[in-house]
């Protein structure tokens, strides 16, 4: 997959000491939040309102509570993995909470986009048995063999995640092994400096799903002031997460996250701010 570069220089952290040649063989994510009710962050220069003084004062809300996590992925060349998206307090899916339009950018031999995956539990977070079952059988195994990856010498791929619990087991292993995707597990303790997911990538994704949650809430609502206000529920999930994901998600972003975090380029600057 990576050659060593001959020009490599040691005491300089910001040089490559790989040279990538299947940069689209290497495979990485990670699982966020990406729910209807997200937590309302403030900086310390940031006022919340309270006490409006109106006789009959009509407020905006997201009904929904219900967390909603996704399995976020993408290749070394700059490609981003159908999404695994999974429903809490639900036995399963309703349609009106999935759309077409949200997929990834790894196209199968066929041509057609590799299908994103839905899923519901009572926690709305991704467990073991989904982990393996839905997102690696459905999505990353078939994403790693339409980037070439077979178990062969010459052909194995990279798959590059967390740690957590949920997410590792034997049988997981062996069927990524099988596949002749070759496991890296980060560091616990180090997504603040390691993780393109979290140190690029949700950290601009995460303030725009809040801002397409506003602009969602303000169009359903500005047309006629008169009627009874609106309010967000688990059907408008899709197009809110849509225009999120259009208005952030794209190839320069997550070439960004390598860079920072020293993968794409291979450099030790990461490690010196460890």
């Amino acid at each position: 997959m990576a050659k060593v570069n001959e020009d490599w220089d040691p005491n300089d952290e910001n040089s490559h000491e790989l040279t990538w040649i299947y940069p689209e063989r290497l495979i990485s994510c990670d699982e966020t939040d990406v729910s209807l009710k997200q937590d309302n962050h403030k900086s310390k220069k940031e006022k919340e309102v309270t006490n409006i003084d109106e006789v009959s004062p009509q407020t905006m809300n997201v009904k929904s509570s219900r967390k909603i996590s996704m399995c976020f992925g993408r290749t070394g060349n700059n490609q981003m993995i159908a999404p695994l998206f999974v429903f809490g307090g639900a036995k399963r899916v309703q349609s009106a909470w999935t759309s077409e339009e949200i997929h990834g950018d790894v196209k199968d031999a066929d041509g057609e986009c590799i299908s994103t995956q839905y899923a519901a539990n009572e926690k709305g977070s991704v467990d073991e048995e989904m982990f393996r079952e839905t997102y690696v059988a459905k999505i990353i195994i078939r994403t790693a063999r339409a980037q070439g990856v077979r178990n062969e010498d010459g052909h194995r791929g990279i798959f590059i995640f967390d740690g957590v619990q949920t997410h590792i087991s034997e049988a997981t292993m062996v069927l990524l092994r099988d596949n002749g995707l070759i496991v890296i597990l980060r560091p616990p303790n180090t997504s603040s400096d390691l993780q393109g997911e979290d140190t690029v990538i949700f950290r601009q994704f995460k303030p725009e799903l809040r801002k397409q949650i506003a602009t969602r809430l303000f169009e359903m609502n500005a047309k006629d002031t008169n009627a009874p206000v609106k309010d967000l529920t688990d059907r408008d999930w899709p197009p809110v997460l849509l225009a999120a994901r259009k208005a952030v998600i794209n190839e320069g972003i997550i070439e960004a996250s390598w860079k920072h975090e020293g993968v794409i380029p291979f450099t030790r600057a990461p490690e010196k701010k460890l």
